[in-house]
């Protein structure tokens, strides 16, 4: 087959490409000392504007690379030999013949001729009516504003398959908008590192999605990236998470990216597979803990009829239920303070967005009264060449202004004829959000830290101990007597986590949650009268020092759930008093050594051997942990005893013996680890 050269290769300009270069995100992880939380700090370049907004503003682009077309197979690369010369014969003669495209490694630029008055780019690739695969090798080395961009592939019947690789560590990448629209074949999808975003409705409508594994990178969800899934069920994260976790196949955001702006409360739901709602006949309830429903989580699920928004959730984000043309109920909760445009309208055209013509009833928890204070919200969902603070992603969206909501129920999508009804319960989930969620993940690590190492959660041994100091008396007096249940052994994983005070009562991993048990006298029945209402953590700067003088430990006040007496008031503030100041009311840890025998290469970095001394730039390990029902974690990093020897200060010494080096742990570690030399 003759080969053809294009000069023009506007076949491929690609979505958003970032370099620290041009794009404004820069990543540093930050020391890790004393108490402090580790930080990822993002710096903004002046540089970037949304797409959306510079559309026919900008000047083309030139491309570094040449297009070659061979045994069905159509490639961009560096080589110019060869290469296709008229794009628009090629279509005409060839188009119907590629069944593959692959963009080799190698060139910086495609080239990118936008036509504004087309209102479109010149070229795309869903002329491509046979095209069956899609490949991005390793590493993309294409520095455009775009990787993949706007409807690229949209419509192609027959792509079943997109392979993108591994962006050059320089490189974040972001797929633009409706790139693999309308691709009823597709569902066979790989990812590789440094992949950040996708955007709006990139894959609508893709009727094979079953199964979506997001990428390691992927720095943010947008429900509305899969608008028209209707068979979309699976989702799960190619590893742990900095932001973003899920629970019953629901993305939420638990965790601040330091682009995310006070539009947003935490925890944050992302996005529910549109083939949940389905299973569910068409029923969804939020799960109790949410606060925040994002822009676009819902947009165009259209099996979903009825909605139980839980009774913590504080906002609704403009388009959340946006073209749920088949949603006829929708239950809210008296938290509600905030409900965004166009949050429940129906499909637009010519930029017009018409109410919902298909909900009939609002159940409301609260009062009339309550119901006439909820605030109308518009926010800004592109960014202007002249607001360079607006980037336009809705992680950074920003409240433009608020006014009574009552007043726009149209501009929310709410016909003016919907039946509000009022004083309605909300049934929430059994479970709370923190629940489901599970245990916390890692915070992340710079380039020059060990990699892949397995992530480390503290070990629990939870205990029951009866209280029984002078304050026991006093509780008798009440009418009840109090066990404590809580987790005195953990393994070694770091000072500054290992104790943590939470402030819900979720029952999670490392968190300390303080679960007193009140008994009546007489019979061993649980009664909440009482509950746990402070926790102080002792000598917590001791945690992991074995031969602490002082021990940690805790203590605790509690406070009555029913209206007391004046004399009972009086009994209680003495049963604190006791609880602050019996030593009998101390509740202990036992701190016990990590053992390092499970350290392997991933917790390493740089090992070098010259005869028999044996040196390593750095041994870490991630550790997670719950605090206060949110995921934290990070890296610890152990420091080798000084001149290598055991009885000195320091947490391991290394020997060189046979083929192998040799760590042995000390101090606050115990234990052998074996590295090859």
């Amino acid at each position: 087959m003759k080969n053809l050269f294009l000069k023009k290769a506007a076949l491929f300009m690609a979505t958003a490409v970032m370099i620290t270069s041009v794009w404004p995100y820069t990543t540093v992880l930050a020391s890790q000392t004393g108490d402090s939380e580790p930080v990822e700090e993002i710096f903004e370049s002046e540089d970037y504007y949304d797409e959306e907004d510079v559309l026919g503003k900008r000047d083309n682009v030139k491309g570094d690379g040449y297009w070659h077309f061979s045994d069905g197979v159509l490639r961009y690369n560096k080589e110019s030999s060869g290469a296709i010369t008229d794009f628009d014969a090629f279509k005409s003669e060839y188009g119907d013949q590629v069944k593959k495209v692959v963009i080799e490694s190698g060139p910086k630029k495609y080239t990118e001729d936008y036509d504004k008055n087309k209102n479109g780019y010149v070229e795309k690739c869903n002329f491509l009516s046979n095209l069956e695969e899609v490949v991005y090798e390793s590493p993309i080395t294409i520095t455009n504003m775009c990787l993949i961009f706007k409807g690229m592939y949209r419509g192609n019947p027959k792509l079943r398959k997109v392979v993108i690789g591994d962006a050059k560590e320089d490189i974040g990448l972001e797929i633009g908008q409706e790139a693999f629209r309308e691709c009823p074949e597709l569902k066979e999808l790989s990812f590789g590192k440094r992949l950040w975003y996708f955007n709006k409705e990139d894959f609508c409508n893709d009727t094979s999605l079953t199964d979506f594994t997001f990428p390691r990178d992927i720095r943010h969800v947008r429900g509305d990236t899969f608008a028209r899934c209707p068979n979309m069920r699976n989702v799960k994260f190619a590893s742990k998470n900095d932001y973003m976790r899920i629970a019953d196949n629901v993305v939420y955001a638990v965790k601040d990216n330091t682009t995310l702006t006070k539009a947003y409360s935490l925890p944050c739901l992302m996005y529910v597979p549109e083939g949940i709602v389905k299973e569910n006949g068409g029923n969804y309830t939020i799960v109790k803990g949410t606060k925040d429903i994002q822009w676009g989580t819902f947009r165009e699920n259209l099996s979903l009829e009825n909605v139980t928004v839980a009774s913590t959730v504080e906002s609704i984000q403009e388009e959340a239920f946006y073209g749920c043309d088949n949603i006829k109920t929708v239950t809210l909760p008296r938290s509600l303070k905030r409900i965004g445009r166009h949050s429940f309208s129906g499909l637009h055209s010519d930029d017009v967005y018409p109410v919902s013509a298909s909900l009939t009833d609002i159940y409301y928890e609260g009062s009339e009264e309550e119901w006439k204070k909820i605030k109308y919200a518009e926010y800004n969902l592109t960014a202007s060449p002249d607001d360079r603070n607006a980037k336009g992603y809705v992680d950074n969206l920003k409240i433009l202004n608020t006014s009574t909501f009552y007043n726009h129920l149209e501009d929310v999508g709410i016909p003016a004829d919907v039946k509000i009804h009022y004083n309605c319960p909300i049934k929430d989930t059994e479970k709370n959000l923190d629940e489901l969620l599970g245990t916390g993940t890692d915070s992340g690590s710079d380039t020059d830290t060990p990699q892949d190492a397995e992530v480390i959660t503290p070990s629990v041994n939870k205990v029951t101990v009866s209280y029984n100091g002078p304050g026991a008396k006093e509780l008798a007096t009440l009418g009840a007597k109090m066990e404590m249940t809580y987790t005195d052994e953990l393994t070694y994983c770091g000072r500054k986590h290992v104790l943590t005070t939470a402030k819900s009562s979720a029952s999670a991993i490392n968190d300390l949650v303080a679960d007193a048990v009140f008994k009546k006298n007489s019979v061993s029945e649980n009664t909440a009268e009482f509950k746990v209402s402070k926790v102080t953590i002792k000598n917590g700067k001791n945690a992991g020092d074995k031969k602490a003088v002082k021990p940690p430990y805790f203590t605790i006040q509690i406070k009555a759930m029913k209206t007391l007496s004046k004399e009972d008031k009086a009994v209680l503030k003495e049963v604190n008093r006791y609880l602050k100041k019996d030593p009998n009311a101390r509740f202990y840890f036992k701190i016990n050594p990590m053992d390092v025998s499970s350290f392997n290469t991933g917790n390493i970095k740089d090992l070098t051997v010259n005869g028999t001394d044996a040196k390593i730039k750095k041994v870490g390990y991630k550790y997670s942990y719950m605090k206060a029902g949110s995921p934290y974690g990070g890296w610890k990093f152990l420091k080798q005893c000084k001149n290598n020897d055991a009885s000195a200060k320091g947490d391991y010494t290394l020997k060189v013996q046979d083929n192998n080096v040799v760590l042995t742990g000390h101090g606050n570690y115990t234990g052998t680890a074996v590295f090859s030399k």
